[in-house]
């Protein structure tokens, strides 16, 4: 009876052995939450109609006619002398790409301050295979990956020859042939002869800037502010699986929901969201790989709510080889030819290792089509000048870039109020300073908060 007991149980035994075997080996396992996308909408909260494509964000943020005799204009987007500048693109050809090591200070001076010459100015630091493949510019000679461009200058080079010189940083300068028919160029110069002149403030390559010499003026703005996309599918969607994540309620009233690798924060007024993806803090950053920063940080904003008008990209920091950190985009509105900067306007974006490590955005969007109030005298160049050598945290000799946005205000009954300032980057420990337009006031604290729009 023993025997035949001890038989039974190993019969069953081996048995059950067998289907758990079976059972293994026949489950597919899922891939793809190992090794697929660091996130994926559970519901969908994407419209093709806030999609943006690399050819909307990638335009210059202005363009420079240099006359000569140190004379300057500047032209901005939505301006019909801004898009004749960029139609002249469409008609150039570049080819025969190389690094150019023979252009410095003294070439720059005297290419800026003869004329005439086109400065075209990006707000990011931008792969030049990138404007190739978004039909900006147009190059047959074969182009590297790691070649990039903060602005690039054309200039005539005898009948409708001409150079171009692109320019990133003081060990990445190349130039190009380009051919171009030379009566639309002079066609642009005549026609915007009459426009304000600028002041060229600097003297270096990499560190100068332009301001208009007499008062410019610009219209005063609100912007209807629409809850287009649901909050909490918004959430959602930087998940992979909804049923793993926890939320946390902070003392202060945000909210934390995490699945462990990603963390996501809704401030208490759900107006702005942070994210963060754990995994890729402290990476470092390559500068030697192909730069795919600005695409995947499009695509990732693309697929977490989007945008609506126009929207250009600004790079928040500029990333030098030896610090061997991450990028930060802004995505940022464009009214009348200026930025739209603020919390609830734009949309920033942490690459690190061409991954997105981080977005900050607000479920509320802005309308396209802003409420024009009335024209409003700006400060002057030199009275901007005035402000930062009075700052005691900012050096002249420092700043990088200053240039006229408009700060977006908190909403206020579905609106929000657009305040022209000026904003000054600073280059070392990266400051930034914003300045009321009209009167001076500095708008950002120490802290790095922003204030006057309460």
């Amino acid at each position: 009876m023993k025997e035949k007991l001890k038989t039974l149980l190993l019969t069953v035994l081996v048995v059950t052995s067998l289907l758990f075997s079976l059972g293994i080996w026949s489950i597919t396992p899922q891939y793809e939450a190992i090794d697929g996308p660091q996130f994926a909408s559970n519901v969908a909260i994407s419209d093709p109609s806030f999609e943006r494509s690399l050819h909307n964000v990638l335009g210059p943020r202005s363009i420079y006619l240099h006359r000569g005799e140190d004379k300057h204009q500047v032209l901005f987007p939505g301006q019909s002398g801004y898009e004749t500048g960029m139609e002249l693109l469409t008609l150039a050809t570049f080819f025969d790409i190389k690094l150019e090591t023979s252009f410095q200070d003294a070439e720059w001076r005297k290419l800026t301050g003869d004329g005439p010459s086109l400065q075209f100015d990006f707000d990011a630091v931008v792969p030049i295979t990138l404007l190739n493949e978004s039909e900006l510019l147009h190059f047959t000679s074969r182009l590297e990956p790691f070649m990039n461009v903060k602005t690039f200058y054309l200039y005539p080079n005898g009948g409708n020859e001409f150079r171009a010189v692109f320019v990133a940083n003081a060990d990445m300068i190349y130039s190009a042939n380009v051919v171009l028919p030379r009566d639309p160029f002079n066609r642009l110069f005549e026609a915007e002869k009459s426009a304000p002149l600028y002041k060229l403030y600097g003297s270096s390559l990499l560190r100068h800037f332009y301001l208009p010499i007499k008062r410019p003026k610009v219209y005063s703005y609100s912007l209807d502010v629409n809850r287009v996309i649901d909050t909490e599918r918004l959430v959602d969607s930087f998940f992979l699986d909804k049923s793993l994540t926890r939320r946390v309620v902070e003392r202060e009233g945000s909210e934390i929901v995490t699945d462990g690798n990603r963390v996501v924060r809704i401030d208490k007024l759900g107006q702005l969201i942070q994210y963060r993806n754990l995994s890729l803090e402290e990476t470092r950053f390559n500068q030697l790989e192909e730069d795919t920063g600005i695409t995947n940080s499009l695509d990732f904003a693309n697929a977490h709510g989007g945008f609506m008008g126009t929207v250009m990209i600004h790079q928040v920091r500029t990333i030098r080889p030896s610090e061997m950190v991450g990028r930060q985009f802004e995505f940022r509105p464009n009214v009348e030819g200026l930025s739209v900067i603020g919390d609830l306007s734009s949309v920033a974006v942490q690459v690190v290792n061409n991954d997105v490590a981080a977005m900050r955005r607000s479920p509320l969007m802005t309308g396209a089509k802003p409420v024009r109030g009335p024209l409003i005298e700006t400060l002057s160049g030199s009275e901007v000048i005035e402000l930062v050598e009075r700052n005691a945290l900012l050096k002249t000799s420092r700043v990088t870039d200053v240039y006229q946005a408009y700060l977006m205000g908190d909403e206020r009954r579905n609106h929000a109020q657009l305040r022209p300032v000026w904003v000054v980057e600073q280059a070392g420990d990266y400051r930034e300073a914003i300045f009321d337009a009209v009167t001076g006031e500095e708008l950002r604290t120490e802290e790095g908060m922003i204030r006057g729009l309460e």
